[in-house]
Protein backbone atom coordinates (compact mmCIF):
# COMPACT_ATOMS: atom_id res chain seq x y z
CA UNK A 1 0.00 0.00 0.00
CA UNK A 2 1.39 3.36 -1.02
CA UNK A 3 1.72 6.26 1.81
CA UNK A 4 -0.30 9.29 -0.30
CA UNK A 5 2.59 12.25 0.75
CA UNK A 6 0.94 15.55 1.27
CA UNK A 7 3.42 18.79 1.05
CA UNK A 8 1.90 21.55 3.60
CA UNK A 9 4.60 23.59 2.86
CA UNK A 10 3.87 24.22 -0.48
CA UNK A 11 0.04 24.53 -0.11
CA UNK A 12 0.35 26.86 2.70
CA UNK A 13 3.19 28.65 0.67
CA UNK A 14 0.32 28.92 -2.32
CA UNK A 15 -2.48 30.26 -0.47
CA UNK A 16 -0.25 32.80 1.22
CA UNK A 17 1.07 33.63 -2.35
CA UNK A 18 -2.76 33.87 -3.15
CA UNK A 19 -3.30 36.25 0.04
CA UNK A 20 -0.68 38.30 -1.67
CA UNK A 21 -2.55 38.89 -5.00
CA UNK A 22 -5.98 39.68 -2.57
CA UNK A 23 -3.63 42.26 -1.26
CA UNK A 24 -2.26 43.83 -4.25
CA UNK A 25 -6.34 43.83 -5.55
CA UNK A 26 -7.27 45.34 -2.36
CA UNK A 27 -4.85 48.01 -2.40
CA UNK A 28 -6.01 48.84 -6.50
CA UNK A 29 -9.08 48.55 -5.92
CA UNK A 30 -9.46 50.95 -2.55
CA UNK A 31 -8.24 54.49 -3.41
CA UNK A 32 -4.69 54.93 -1.40
CA UNK A 33 -4.43 58.70 -1.89
CA UNK A 34 -2.41 59.35 1.19
CA UNK A 35 1.27 58.21 0.85
CA UNK A 36 1.34 56.20 4.19
CA UNK A 37 -1.05 53.84 3.28
CA UNK A 38 0.82 53.44 0.28
CA UNK A 39 3.54 53.05 2.04
CA UNK A 40 2.09 50.25 4.52
CA UNK A 41 0.36 48.00 2.19
CA UNK A 42 3.80 48.03 0.01
CA UNK A 43 5.02 47.05 3.38
CA UNK A 44 2.35 44.40 4.38
CA UNK A 45 2.36 43.13 0.36
CA UNK A 46 5.99 42.45 0.74
CA UNK A 47 5.81 40.99 3.81
CA UNK A 48 3.58 38.45 2.45
CA UNK A 49 5.47 37.75 -0.28
CA UNK A 50 8.66 37.10 2.11
CA UNK A 51 6.44 34.65 4.37
CA UNK A 52 5.73 32.72 1.24
CA UNK A 53 9.05 32.26 0.17
CA UNK A 54 9.83 31.45 3.99
CA UNK A 55 6.98 28.87 3.83
CA UNK A 56 7.98 27.23 0.84
CA UNK A 57 11.58 26.91 1.72
CA UNK A 58 10.09 25.96 5.24
CA UNK A 59 11.64 27.96 7.91
CA UNK A 60 10.26 27.68 11.12
CA UNK A 61 9.50 30.93 12.26
CA UNK A 62 7.57 31.77 9.47
CA UNK A 63 4.56 30.64 11.74
CA UNK A 64 5.15 33.73 13.87
CA UNK A 65 5.19 36.17 10.65
CA UNK A 66 1.98 34.19 9.66
CA UNK A 67 0.38 35.06 12.97
CA UNK A 68 2.04 38.67 12.47
CA UNK A 69 -0.38 38.66 9.16
CA UNK A 70 -3.35 37.24 10.74
CA UNK A 71 -3.36 40.43 13.19
CA UNK A 72 -2.75 42.50 10.45
CA UNK A 73 -5.63 41.10 8.96
CA UNK A 74 -7.74 40.76 11.88
CA UNK A 75 -6.75 44.82 13.08
CA UNK A 76 -7.83 45.41 8.79
CA UNK A 77 -11.23 44.06 8.74
CA UNK A 78 -12.58 45.92 12.19
CA UNK A 79 -10.97 49.08 10.85
CA UNK A 80 -12.97 48.60 7.52
CA UNK A 81 -15.95 47.84 9.18
CA UNK A 82 -16.05 50.72 11.47
CA UNK A 83 -15.42 53.08 7.96
CA UNK A 84 -18.66 54.50 6.67
CA UNK A 85 -17.78 54.63 3.02
CA UNK A 86 -16.05 50.93 2.36
CA UNK A 87 -17.47 48.38 -0.23
CA UNK A 88 -18.95 45.43 0.91
CA UNK A 89 -16.83 43.71 -1.82
CA UNK A 90 -13.54 45.13 -0.08
CA UNK A 91 -14.22 43.94 3.25
CA UNK A 92 -15.65 40.43 1.56
CA UNK A 93 -12.07 40.19 -0.06
CA UNK A 94 -10.46 41.09 3.31
CA UNK A 95 -12.42 37.84 4.94
CA UNK A 96 -11.17 35.85 2.56
CA UNK A 97 -6.96 36.86 2.89
CA UNK A 98 -7.63 36.43 6.62
CA UNK A 99 -9.68 32.74 6.05
CA UNK A 100 -6.59 31.65 3.86
CA UNK A 101 -3.43 32.85 6.21
CA UNK A 102 -5.63 31.10 8.80
CA UNK A 103 -5.77 28.06 6.90
CA UNK A 104 -1.93 28.19 5.93
CA UNK A 105 -1.13 28.35 9.69
CA UNK A 106 -3.49 25.87 10.23
CA UNK A 107 -1.17 23.32 7.68
CA UNK A 108 2.55 24.45 8.74
CA UNK A 109 2.02 24.53 12.79
CA UNK A 110 -1.13 22.63 14.25
CA UNK A 111 -1.26 19.38 11.00
CA UNK A 112 2.39 18.70 11.17
CA UNK A 113 2.44 18.68 15.41
CA UNK A 114 -0.60 16.54 15.34
CA UNK A 115 1.12 13.87 13.04
CA UNK A 116 4.53 14.10 15.24
CA UNK A 117 1.65 13.19 18.56
CA UNK A 118 0.31 10.06 16.73
CA UNK A 119 3.82 8.79 15.65
CA UNK A 120 4.97 8.48 18.86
Amino acid sequence: MKVKFIDYYNIASNLVLCTFILGALIAFIRDLNEIQDLIIAGLILVLRYFSAILIRRRFTFSKYLLLLLIARSIYRLFHLSASTNMDIFIICLVILQCLMTIAAFILIAIIPYRHKLRAN
